[in-house]
């Protein structure tokens, strides 16, 4: 069954053409890589559903400039 928010990603994102977002566990793991023009990330890691817990972001434009975060995932 499918809701509202099944997917993370940055807002407007597809608006930035050469955007990467990368998603870290708290342990440094890159947990997923996807590009401006992606659905997002849906809480999974190997086909696997990751826990509710915090997750760090790192926003790359294409420039190189970067910028970073992080969000808690809810379920």
């Amino acid at each position: 069954m499918t809701g509202y928010n099944d997917f993370w990603k940055i807002k407007f994102s597809e608006n930035v053409p050469h955007l990467m977002v990368t998603i870290f566990d708290r342990y440094g793991t890159i947990i997923k890589q996807f590009s401006s023009n992606s659905q997002g990330w849906d809480g999974n890691y190997l086909g696997e559903q990751l826990p509710s817990t915090d997750y760090w972001f790192v926003v790359t434009r294409e420039n190189g400039k970067e910028f970073n975060g992080h969000f808690t995932l809810m379920r």
